[in-house]
């Protein structure tokens, strides 16, 4: 439930525990986790004392360490994740939030020195050695982190993770067709892998490869007819070819998360493309109120110019180009 991003259920269920339950020290962690989701730093902050009287546990020092960390209590927090880190020494949140403490007041360097000494004590795993080039590009040091990243990989050459920033690394370092290459042996290792497939078909995108884009794309909602981020991305690259699949594809993406801006502009372009001014007027009006970027200004601005509605549709267009005055527009206002 607390990974379904709702925590006030997940504290009512905890809640509905037998009382011999409560006392013990896995109850009150959980509930603890609950309480730092709703940002309940009163009750969080009772709830890990009383955890820390049962045990000092190295997932218990951790939330303390968070609360102390939102107080700015950097000295406290570093001595609990330090405490923890000696329990647990691949404790890979505890490090992370130990560097972050440092790079909060400014110094990457002593943040990567720091992940870098507690990698050395355990050479051989693959989390710490990725979270080194994590951090190192975290500090735009690309080669570095390209090192480490391949450094991971020889040693563990069916661990997943370090390929993905690999591949992000490569993107920093301009060089797609490597990242391209670093995504295909993902997909050698796990065929079924969309989140790869996402990020080539982002990456053809990108580079101006519309109908390679669509084809990953394609595969990902094949795969999971869900993914609302694929959805969304295949309803755009179809929308002048295929205008009534790509509404269908912009109205399951609405449907799984309609709060989301970028979903409600698409779903709104492609109302726009197929000539039904006043749908797609009312998803950019949305889409603005939740999100309102340059380009979902520019698209409210066209569709306010097809309604007749110039005043707005010249409001719009201002707007979106007082926040990039370089944004590329293909197609004039309606006069």
């Amino acid at each position: 439930i607390l990974r379904a991003k709702d925590p006030k259920a997940g504290l009512k269920l905890l809640d509905e525990a037998a009382d011999w339950q409560k006392k013990t020290l896995a109850f009150m962690t959980a509930r603890n986790w609950a309480l730092l989701a709703l940002q309940d730093g009163a009750a969080a902050r009772q709830g890990v004392d009383a955890a820390l009287a049962l045990g000092r546990i190295p997932e218990v020092l951790y939330q303390d360490a968070l609360l102390r960390y939102e107080k700015k209590d950097y000295a406290g927090a570093r001595t609990l994740l330090e405490e923890a880190l000696t329990q647990n020494p691949e404790h890979m949140a505890a490090l992370n939030l130990l560097a972050q403490s440092y790079a909060e007041q400014g110094n990457n360097a002593k943040a990567i020195e720091i992940v870098q000494q507690y990698a050395a004590k355990k050479p051989s795993s693959p989390y710490l050695g990725s979270l080194i080039g994590i951090w190192q590009r975290y500090a735009h040091h690309l080669p570095e982190a390209r090192a480490a990243f391949l450094a991971v990989i020889a040693a563990n050459p069916k661990y997943v993770p370090p390929r993905f920033s690999l591949a992000e690394v490569e993107l920093g370092l301009g060089d797609a067709e490597a990242a391209r290459r670093t995504l295909k042996e993902i997909l050698a290792l796990d065929p079924g892998n969309t989140q790869a497939i996402m990020r080539l078909g982002s990456i053809e995108f990108d580079a101006g490869n519309r109908v390679a884009a669509r084809n990953y794309f394609q595969t990902v909602v094949q795969a999971d007819p869900h993914n609302a981020d694929a959805l969304n991305d295949l309803a755009y690259l179809t929308c002048d070819d295929n205008p009534d699949d790509a509404l269908r594809y912009a109205q399951s993406a609405v449907e799984t998360m309609p709060d989301n801006g970028e979903f409600l502009d698409t779903l709104g372009w492609v109302y726009y493309r197929k000539g039904i001014y006043t749908s797609a007027l009312t998803n950019m009006k949305a889409a603005v109120a939740k999100q309102p970027t340059a380009l979902h200004r520019y698209h409210l601005a066209l569709a306010y110019s097809k309604v007749g509605d110039q005043q707005n549709a010249q409001e719009n267009l201002s707007a979106a180009l007082k926040l990039d005055p370089k944004l590329q527009m293909p197609e004039p206002l309606s006069r």
